[in-house]
């Protein structure tokens, strides 16, 4: 431990209770953590021992959408019924596999809106410190190259809130 500096650090409380599980997921993975002091209002401070060049309120890297959609198992919702309906089957496939549904992967989330009849002035709501959108509790992927126009896929993983790196299974409709 003699290269590593006992630092107190601070961030923003964010606004959302998804904002401040990002933030807290993203300090609890950096080692030598030894308080996290969380009040309403205040800001989340941290005491930690650091690394030289150790930044604890970044992302940690994770898989890319294209990595997750070539290593996952994608099955296919049969194209019956409405958009809504093969959602719920895709939703259905995955927890059935003990998993938790956790990410919708489509073009863009303009088409997400389009296939679910939503109106043009629709704006989903935005997790904080990831830029993702939320669309019925999913959190939306969007990959214009990897996913075919009219296609939704929904992931899931092993916990809530698993990260794209966790993702395990997959449920792909074209409605």
């Amino acid at each position: 431990m003699d290269t590593l500096q006992y630092t107190v650090d601070q961030a923003p409380l964010p606004r959302t209770r998804e904002g401040i599980i990002e933030l807290l997921r993203r300090i609890l993975v950096r080692p030598y953590v030894e308080k996290i002091i969380l009040a309403a209002d205040a800001p989340i401070v941290v005491e930690w021992h650091r690394a030289p060049g150790d930044d604890l309120f970044s992302a940690e890297p994770d898989d890319s959408v294209g990595v997750v959609l070539a290593r996952v198992d994608i099955a296919d919702v049969p194209a019956t019924g409405s958009a809504e309906s093969q959602l719920f089957q895709a939703l259905m496939y995955v927890s059935q596999r003990g998993m938790y549904p956790e990410y919708v992967a489509v073009r863009s989330v303009r088409r997400l809106c389009e296939v679910f009849s939503l109106p043009w002035s629709t704006k989903l709501p935005e997790v904080e410190l990831t830029g993702q959108h939320i669309f019925a509790g999913l959190r939306v992927i969007e990959a214009p190259n990897e996913i075919d126009d009219d296609a939704v896929v929904v992931l899931g993983g092993p916990v809530r809130g698993s990260t794209l790196s966790e993702l395990s299974v997959a449920a792909r409709f074209v409605p």
